[in-house]
């Protein structure tokens, strides 16, 4: 057997893509396609894979060998599509590798772990990268690594090759499983958010999906929506199912599929106190459509109402919801990347929000000419500040903000549903308020529990006496 550069061990096909990604850019491949890992042990070794032939990686079937044949420092990318496989794995590799051996991996895990894991690989003196991966593995993937920066600048020929020259170091610990996880959290709002602007055009329309095909398509030619994600949306749009000859999208279910990762967002955003309205917004819908008899039963009961727009106002409608999109699109992205850089303060991972960012625009799912023109706002700041408090972001955006207004009211008043587009306008008119009608709230807490409150005229905590008529407050009712 020849000597290898890289190794990929995986148990799907996103990792078979991977290792013919990196044969074709002229890396000697090792693969260890595992079918099934119990307690530790490898007991199921896929066979021969057809898609390997024509190539030079070598597909290996025992660890042992697999490890013979790397080049030192070894270098190990591992692949799975669940967690008890990336623990399996990376058990085995513990106790399989040599000090300054190297594990990239690739598997969607929960950054708290994998900064567990990047301590218990240092402990060993393997270096380990945390990374989280999406995209085309093979074709062009967006590789997010974080963990060993020793690791990272050993490995960087090999990631900047993947990568089309646009991986960054996310940061230590699991900093690169964390942007990892904010990118999907903006994918599913950048969905939600589509998917609503098309549902409130056609609510206020009548529009059939031909028109609505070429609307998209329309849109998706401009310079301030063009997205991967609309382009998608605009194919299905247009795609009729081949049994029915109906529409696809009158065929498709409105129940949408979630698993565990939905929940880190929501839990990462209490634990930072960093509020992101529209990414969890977005996972609240999902929630909504596994509610399939309730919301049947509900609108049986409660009264109907309609979105009514005249021919005259026709055009300016379609204007005002593109307008609207485009404003809710960017105010998620502005949402996302302050939260990376609030997690990159707390944690101490001293992030570049600019090269997320780049990293991020080229070969993910949230890829866009707005995200590159925010990579550059990015960039000119040599520290980061919310992009609302940018005139050059503002500049452009503010024009779009009474179309939001417009629609959401349209929405509300015709009763439909647009959840993460009212968040879009919720977050944005609750940052724009100097001060907030809160002031109740820790009072109320005080009056209740006595947990005191703050004052804007002096420092400190203060304490009521709410049932003293000599205390420092006084009613209204024993005012003379």
């Amino acid at each position: 057997m020849k000597r290898c550069d890289v190794a990929v061990i995986t148990n799907n096909s996103c990792g078979i893509n991977l290792a013919i990604n990196l044969e074709q850019k002229e890396y000697h491949v090792a693969l260890y396609d595992v079918d099934v890992v119990i307690d530790g042990r490898v007991t199921t070794v896929k066979e021969q894979n057809t898609r390997l032939k024509g190539t030079d990686i070598q597909q290996i079937y025992d660890m042992n060998t697999l490890l013979l044949i790397l080049d030192d420092p070894k270098i190990v990318f591992v692949m799975g599509d669940n967690n008890v496989f990336a623990e399996q794995i990376l058990s085995l590799l513990k106790e399989s590798l040599d000090a300054g051996d190297i594990v990239i991996d690739c598997c969607n895990t929960y950054y708290e772990d994998t900064a567990s894991r990047t301590r218990a690989f240092e402990q060993m003196g393997i270096l380990y990268l945390g990374t989280g991966l999406v995209g085309d593995t093979l074709k062009q993937p967006c590789l997010l690594p974080g963990g060993s920066y020793t690791a990272y600048m050993a490995t960087i020929e090999i990631l900047q090759d993947l990568c089309d020259n646009h991986c960054t170091y996310m940061g230590p610990d699991g900093a690169g499983q964390f942007v990892k996880m904010v990118h999907d959290a903006i994918e599913w709002s950048m969905l939600q958010l589509i998917s609503e602007h098309i549902g409130v055009l056609r609510a206020g329309l009548d529009m059939d999906y031909e028109e609505l095909h070429y609307l998209l398509c329309d849109w998706n030619s401009k310079e301030t929506l063009n997205s991967y994600l609309l382009d998608i949306v605009a194919d299905i749009i247009g795609r009729y199912d081949y049994e029915t000859r109906r529409p696809l999208i009158d065929v498709a279910s409105d129940v949408v599929g979630f698993d565990l990762s939905s929940s880190w967002i929501g839990k990462s955003a209490m634990l930072l106190a960093v509020p992101v309205p529209t990414l969890l917004e977005a996972i609240n819908v999902r929630f909504f459509t596994y509610m399939k008899s309730e919301r049947q039963a509900v609108a049986n009961l409660t009264p109907s109402f309609a979105i009514k727009v005249s021919g005259n106002d026709i055009q300016s409608y379609i204007s005002r919801v593109e307008s609207s999109l485009y404003i809710c699109l960017s105010l998620t992205y502005v949402q996302g990347f302050d939260f990376l850089a609030k997690a990159s303060d707390m944690y101490g991972w001293q992030m570049k929000i600019g090269d997320v960012a780049f990293a991020l625009s080229n070969g993910s799912y949230i890829k866009s000419r707005m995200l590159n023109r925010i990579v550059n706002l990015l960039k000119k700041s040599r520290s980061y500040k919310n992009l609302l408090l940018d005139s050059d972001y503002l500049r452009v955006s503010t024009s779009h903000f009474p179309s939001l207004r417009r629609v959401v009211s349209t929405a509300a008043g015709g009763g439909y549903p647009m959840p993460c587009t009212f968040a879009c306008l919720s977050y944005l008119d609750t940052i724009a308020q100097s001060k907030l009608p809160t002031g109740i709230i820790q009072l109320a807490s005080d009056h209740i529990h006595g947990s005191g409150y703050e004052r804007i005229d002096k420092d400190g905590v203060f304490y009521a006496e709410w049932n003293d008529p000599n205390s420092g407050t006084r009613s209204i009712k024993s005012r003379s």
